[in-house]
């Protein structure tokens, strides 16, 4: 399926090159002749996400200690449980 008149990318402006991206990006409104290209699409997206967020530059800067044992655990902040919409029992 030949979206636009020009057959690279790169040879394509830049709106037409968003328009392409966006058409792929989300497989759920993809119309029917791009549906394996956008689940393609999205495969590519999980695997290079997946690798970055799991290489060392990834983990630095998720700032992940890893599992280690916490001498003193004293509950989730009451915030996070302000936006999870849940509290301790006896609260």
């Amino acid at each position: 399926m030949q979206v636009f008149p020009n057959s690279w990318t790169f040879e394509c402006a830049d709106a037409e090159r968003r328009q392409v991206l966006d058409d792929l990006a989300y497989p759920g409104k993809a119309a029917l002749p791009l549906v394996p290209g956008a689940a393609f699409f999205g495969s590519f997206r999980d695997l290079t996400a997946s690798g970055f967020w799991t290489s060392k530059m990834g983990i630095e800067d998720l700032q992940y200690l890893g599992n280690k044992a916490m001498a003193d655990w004293k509950g989730c902040p009451s915030e996070a449980l302000e936006h999870l919409g849940v509290k301790y029992e006896g609260d």
